[in-house]
């Protein structure tokens, strides 16, 4: 049985988290992403004081976060940076992995990252807010993927890599694409969607809807979401 935990227990109303944005486990550690830090809470003590992990002093949107094996990337939107933090390390140490355009949401499939760009006044998109890819983790090139600008926020991979799917505000949208021929498709639309990270659970897409205060689950197989 899968064991979920309140987010009250791990960080109670005290003021802590000013603006969480996104979250990693690693092993018995919970990173979160918070406006210019990331604060790391012990799961084996809830109550233990969390430390924080700081950035450069000009990093204010500390946005989405990624765990491969013992390596976590950050992107930091306003500053349009890629870190890198290695869990094996003793010290955990954010360094600039890569520069990319006002990054938000990541995402990969094996060694293949994908980055979703957003505007720097998350308003008016231009044509460098596309989905960007990187090949090789471990030879970082800065690729675009698609030539589409958007508000992108939120992007998750299907396990067999196949289905990239993005979330967009401009259009209240989420899309599919098709990591070969790039075809892109509407599979959700609603108005006023404010779709934000997303995940998915098996055959099911989860959809944050930041302003509405709910999240929405879409079956990919049945093409129709789950609930009201």
């Amino acid at each position: 049985m899968e064991k979920y935990i309140n987010i009250n227990e791990v960080a109670p109303a005290d003021g802590t988290l000013k603006h969480p944005t996104a979250m990693a486990v690693y092993k018995n550690k919970l990173f979160v992403c918070d406006a210019d830090k990331l604060w790391v809470f012990n799961l084996k003590n809830l109550h233990e004081k969390p430390s924080k992990i700081n950035f450069q002093s000009d990093d204010k949107a500390v946005n989405d976060i990624l765990r491969i094996k013992d390596e976590l990337y950050i992107t930091v939107t306003n500053t349009s940076r890629i870190y890198k933090i290695n869990l094996k390390d003793k010290a955990l140490t954010p360094y600039k992995w890569l520069d990319i355009p006002t990054p938000n949401g990541i995402t990969n499939y094996k060694n293949t990252l994908y980055v979703v760009s957003i505007p720097a006044d998350y308003t008016n998109a231009t044509d460098k807010n596309v989905v960007y890819i990187i090949k090789d983790k471990n030879h970082p090139v800065l690729e675009k993927f698609n030539n589409m600008p958007a508000l992108y926020d939120g992007a998750v991979v299907s396990k067999d890599g196949k289905t990239l799917y993005v979330s967009d505000w401009g259009t209240s949208s989420v899309y599919a694409i098709d990591t070969e021929n790039k075809k892109e498709d509407i599979i959700y639309q609603y108005k006023n969607l404010s779709p934000a990270d997303l995940s998915l659970h098996g055959d099911k897409l989860l959809i944050p809807d930041m302003v509405n205060h709910r999240v929405i689950i879409y079956n990919l197989k049945k093409n129709k979401v789950e609930n009201p």
